[in-house]
């Protein structure tokens, strides 16, 4: 969730996308993204994401900048849903990245009220289908 701007995100992803080769990412991105350019971001997304959920105030921004990459891309009104989306598009060995490349104030408090937001939904999750005790 401290993934704030385009450049930390696309480390994230070409770190994590080399680590996790042939395996790929489902990215969660999206907030208020200041103004930024997005394009920088279609390259490591074409390379190593399975999918894309987008969330908050520039989804589409993030969206338009993504069209051409052939990935799946889908808009969600909450974190939460990006996140039960992101899991359900991943394929064993995946990662599910939230490193939103924007800032969080459109939707949390900051950037650590997004990361519990997530982290919260993702042990609901593993509650659900029995994985935590």
């Amino acid at each position: 969730s401290k993934g704030t701007n385009v450049g930390a995100t696309v480390a994230a992803i070409m770190g994590l996308g080399a680590d996790k080769a042939p395996a790929r990412l489902v990215v969660i991105l999206g907030g208020d993204g200041k103004g930024q350019d997005f394009a920088p971001l279609a390259d490591p997304v074409a390379r190593h994401a399975r999918a894309v959920a987008t969330i908050g105030r520039d989804a589409a921004a993030l969206e338009q900048a993504l069209g051409s990459t052939g990935v799946p891309l889908q808009r969600h009104e909450t974190l939460q849903a990006a996140t039960r989306w992101a899991f359900e598009r991943a394929h064993a060995g995946d990662a599910v990245l939230l490193s939103p490349a924007c800032a969080s104030l459109d939707m949390f408090r900051n950037y650590g009220h997004r990361a519990e937001v997530f982290v919260a939904e993702v042990r609901a999750m593993a509650a659900e289908r029995g994985a935590l005790s």
